[in-house]
């Protein structure tokens, strides 16, 4: 029982952490001028964090909430990164 607490209890936290990943990035968007027109955008090729526009740039973006910028871009693999590029492709 223990064991399935505290792993709940890890979930819990990524998911808010990832949670709280999303809203910064989304703030930053918008301070920098972007627009988010779609967040968690969900179709049957997978998910897509956000999705912002500035100007006649659309955006697909994959949140990651890591020490470093190194960090976040190694935790993204090639399968996730196709996943992202079929569903932004069914999203336009």
């Amino acid at each position: 029982m223990f064991h399935v607490l505290c792993s709940n209890t890890i979930m819990k936290q990524t998911y808010e952490t990832g949670l709280l990943a999303e809203y910064l990035c989304m703030l930053r968007l918008w301070l920098t001028g972007w627009q988010v027109v779609e967040r968690r955008h969900r179709n049957r090729q997978g998910e897509i964090d956000l999705i912002a526009v500035r100007g006649q740039v659309l955006a697909f973006i994959e949140v990651k909430a890591r020490s470093t910028v190194g960090a976040a871009l190694a935790s993204i693999s090639a399968e996730q990164r196709d996943r992202i590029v079929r569903a932004s492709l069914w999203f336009c």
